[in-house]
Formats: C-alpha cells, structure tokens, sequence
C-alpha cells in the first residue's frame, strides 16, 4: 500500500507503518455505519463523501458499537 503524506489531521493516532490499513478500517466503520440512513453523498469518481446522521440518530449501530 502506499504511503499517506504528511498528514497532520490523523498521524499522531495512526503513525508509521500500517496507517492507511489502520485509517481504512476505522473509516469503513463509520461509512459501514451510516449507509443505513439514506443521506450519504458522494462525488462521481469516490473522491470525497459526506454521511449526514439524522437528529437522534447514532453513529454506530448497535453491532457496529460491539
């Protein structure tokens, strides 16, 4: 897998080695997650999505929370 670059948002929680696979499953959790809501968005080509959670709504579902 290649590199991230410089990433001052997240690589103080992900350093090293192993970081885009770290990302990748701590994202997929929460887009796994919100995709039972019908507003989540995305590009034409996937660069950039955006997971609206509803007033009362939860991030996680129960499963996703074990």
């Amino acid at each position: 897998m290649p590199s991230l670059p410089n990433d001052p948002l997240w690589s103080w929680a992900f350093p090293g080695e192993g970081r885009l696979g770290k990302l990748e499953r701590l994202w997929r959790l929460f887009v796994d997650n919100a995709l039972r809501y019908p507003w989540t968005f995305t590009t034409a080509n996937y660069e950039a999505a955006s997971a609206w959670i509803p007033p009362g709504g939860t991030e996680l579902s129960p499963g996703g929370e074990a």
